[in-house]
């Protein structure tokens, strides 16, 4: 089968297992072991069955917590021999100088981390961990240390849309590749808080801020799950060569 666009990114959800309780996820995950999740032996099969087609998308491996698989050293090794890019997408509970370090050796060349606030108090409320956000700084201090770019994520609400810039300045000062805007998708747990997802109005104007900070040129912004940013960027002037 042939496709107009090469497909790119692929996100892996390799565990559903996870420590923290975010309350916009998609999978209702959390820390306990669930059934049917695939064996070692059966990850493999999964990268080699991805070598089959004619181009080698970016790999990230997300979840739940990622880290929380022992094999997945392993699984990233096997996918860099295979010739995938190999990133990862840890929640930050986990990160360690030895286990990035590790992880860095196998394969894995970037890493995105989320914050949904630029203070405790916000991100915290949002992952649903006392400590998370302070856990996350620390995540962000091991992948300076180590070596390994990053890119922050941040999930725009109604609650965190005010947030825009001050957190395209955090990202910046953590030394972050880019912020990412993920517009919430109510699915999951995310369903409980469709209450918070932005009016036509409210994402309009959103992303005008977000394609403004971006036009600034201090750090690049992407936006995630919400298309019309198309729409948007097509009404603004061009800017002058």
């Amino acid at each position: 089968m042939t496709s107009a666009l090469p497909l790119r990114v692929l996100a892996w959800e390799v565990t559903r297992r996870c420590p923290m309780a975010c309350q916009h996820c998609r999978g209702n995950a959390q820390p306990q072991d669930y059934s049917g999740e695939l064996s070692t032996a059966e990850a493999e099969q999964v990268i080699e069955s991805l070598t089959q087609e004619s181009t080698r998308p970016m790999l990230l491996f997300t979840g739940g917590e990622p880290m929380l698989r022992e094999d997945l050293p392993h699984l990233v090794a096997l996918a860099h021999t295979k010739g995938f890019r190999c990133a990862l997408s840890p929640c930050g509970a986990c990160l360690t100088i030895e286990r990035l370090t590790e992880l860095k050796n196998a394969g894995i060349s970037a890493l995105s981390l989320s914050v949904d606030g630029p203070n405790a108090e916000a991100h915290d409320r949002f992952r649903g961990i006392p400590g998370a956000f302070d856990r996350t700084l620390q995540a962000l201090d091991v992948a300076r240390k180590v070596g390994v770019p990053f890119q922050i994520n941040f999930t725009v609400t109604r609650l965190s849309r005010p947030y825009l810039r001050a957190m395209r300045d955090f990202a910046l000062a953590q030394g972050a590749s880019r912020l990412d805007c993920f517009f919430l998708v109510p699915v999951g747990r995310g369903a409980e808080i469709a209450d918070l997802c932005l009016n036509d109005a409210e994402t309009e104007e959103a992303l005008r801020t977000i394609l403004a900070l971006d036009s600034e040129g201090f750090l690049p912004l992407h936006v995630t799950c919400e298309p019309r940013v198309l729409s948007v960027a097509a009404t603004l002037p061009t800017p002058p060569k």
